[in-house]
């Protein structure tokens, strides 16, 4: 009964934080020359630093990306997004550099992982110039997915299922949604 509760416990504390932080695009340039859904952008420049928390990574599996590894799956991902939207763009187009938070949790054991708390910030800069059109960031927000597949991350996360193999879904799911909110800027 007691790991009952403390599963109920844990699994609404998880309910509880996932969602977004909600940012504000500041638009530093009026009128903007961004136009929604058709300006093109690349990654000028993109930082993800990796913090790790919760119980200690267990120093025997390898499995998990280092800081580096996470940034190259980040950009591969965050272009594919770029390229599904149909915005993905060269360097004569809108440059974007991004920085990205990515807080890594494990659970007791070090095997397996909860859900990360990200946070990003993001400057779009004008074609061919260090003119900043806009700048937004979001602070400390979690991946939360579709509410049946929610259910089962949040099931696997309970019972220490969800590892290294799963975090590029969480890492793709973070890149979707910036690359989403990008593509909204201008008019």
């Amino acid at each position: 009964m007691r790991r009952l509760m403390t599963l109920c416990v844990m699994l609404f504390s998880v309910l509880l934080l996932t969602g977004c932080g909600g940012g504000k695009n500041i638009y530093l340039v009026s009128p903007t020359p961004l136009k929604k859904e058709a300006s093109k952008y690349y990654i000028k420049d993109l930082n993800v630093l990796l913090e790790e928390g919760g119980a200690a990574k267990n120093p025997e599996n390898k499995t998990f990306l280092d800081q580096k590894q996470l940034n190259d799956q980040f950009m591969g991902y965050l272009n594919k997004a770029l390229e599904k939207k149909e915005i993905l763009g060269n360097s004569s187009d809108f440059a974007l550099s991004i920085r990205i938070n990515y807080e890594r949790f494990y659970h007791l054991g070090g095997n397996a992982l909860m859900k990360p708390i990200i946070s990003h910030s993001y400057k779009v800069y004008d074609k061919n110039s260090d003119t900043v059109l806009v700048s937004d960031a979001q602070n400390r927000y979690t991946t939360k997915y579709g509410y049946l597949e929610e259910v089962v991350v949040s099931t696997k996360i309970l019972a220490m299922q969800w590892d290294a193999e799963n975090e590029p879904k969480d890492v793709e799911m973070v890149a979707n949604l910036l690359i989403e909110d990008i593509s909204r800027l201008g008019e």
